[in-house]
């Protein structure tokens, strides 16, 4: 189809939500036409996709960008990742739309632990009940996390979906998971999150990456999904997930009123 754009997404609500707000503002500022891949699981997936030409843009995190995608080192910088994404895969990382979801362990609120140390050092003492997502075990940052702070995950975790994780955590069945920072869930089950005192984790800031061919082909996109550039604040996207996640909003109602709200689009 001509002057046709494939946005992706991953398998859990942000992604949606975010893939809806691309999706309308470039419908809404361009004559280009929108198919939706939404709901792909895993990050590899997704970018499997992106790669042969399957998808031309999606969200994605720095994190995920410098660990998953090119198996670097969490603690490079940006302009290396823009760089190396850039060199190796014909990927272009535009601005940031202004949040960090950042990987978060995750307790009760009544917890009298503050850090991801206070946890381990709790553990090796006491039997705590952990859960984890498929796609976390698979990541390096499981590693990371069971080597930097000496847990031993391998035979003390089941494995759960990202609802059951916080439903599970409230009712008192597991004891910690690793959640995302922006799930409005956090809040919604009288959750908080462990300070990450040893740094296990990287920065994920959300931005939108495109196929360096698709942008040169298409060059209203820069400017188009440039308009997204820090509009999002970490509460925000907190709120917007809530409202399809507890609330059971649509994430295209949702992402509609987000930009509807901001200006950048308007209700005709």
């Amino acid at each position: 189809m001509k002057n046709r754009i494939v946005i992706g997404c991953k398998n859990f609500t942000e992604q949606e939500v975010l893939g809806e707000i691309l999706a309308l503002i470039i419908e809404k500022h361009s004559d280009l036409k929108i198919v939706r891949r939404f709901n792909l699981e895993g990050t590899m997936i997704l970018f499997n996709a992106f790669q042969s030409g399957d998808i031309d843009i999606y969200p994605e995190y720095t994190g995920t960008g410098l660990i998953t995608i090119l198996k670097a080192s969490p603690n490079e910088s940006f302009d290396f990742l823009q760089s190396e994404c850039l060199k190796k895969y014909d990927l272009v990382w535009l601005p940031f739309f202004g949040f960090h979801n950042d990987y978060a362990m995750i307790v009760r609120e009544n917890s009298k632990l503050k850090t991801i140390s206070d946890l381990a050092k709790y553990s090796h003492k006491n039997s705590v009940r952990f859960a984890f997502n498929p796609e976390f075990i698979s990541r390096p940052e499981f590693t990371l996390l069971q080597e930097t702070y000496e847990f031993n995950f391998r035979t003390s975790f089941v494995m759960l979906d990202d609802p059951l994780i916080y439903i599970s955590l409230a009712n008192n069945t597991i004891d910690a998971s690793v959640g995302f920072a922006t799930d409005g869930r956090i809040e919604g089950y009288h959750l908080q999150i462990l300070e990450d005192d040893l740094h296990v984790f990287p920065n994920y800031e959300a931005a939108p990456i495109v196929r360096k061919e698709v942008l040169e082909k298409y060059p209203v996109l820069r400017e188009v999904i440039g308009k997204l550039a820090g509009q999002i604040s970490d509460e925000e996207m907190r709120q917007m997930n809530f409202l399809v996640d507890e609330k059971g909003k649509k994430p295209k109602e949702v992402a509609f009123h987000f930009l509807l709200s901001k200006g950048l689009i308007s209700s005709q």
